[in-house]
């Protein structure tokens, strides 16, 4: 229906400005960073929205000891 599809693209779109958030924070350092949503904005243009799409569906490997 309209509204699961609706949070689906939702729950994408904002995976995407938490990933991206979680790599500004670790990168800087920085709380205030992690919510800069203007260049978290410019970040996923920088990279490409296609190759973020991509990385996401790459499978992991699970290794256990």
């Amino acid at each position: 229906t309209f509204t699961q599809n609706c949070a689906i693209i939702l729950f994408v779109i904002f995976g995407i400005f938490l990933e991206i958030g979680i790599c500004r924070l670790a990168k800087y350092g920085s709380f205030g960073e992690a919510f800069r949503f203007g260049q978290i904005l410019d970040d996923v243009k920088q990279i490409g929205i296609v190759k973020i799409l991509l990385f996401f569906n790459l499978p992991r490997e699970n290794k256990r000891d």
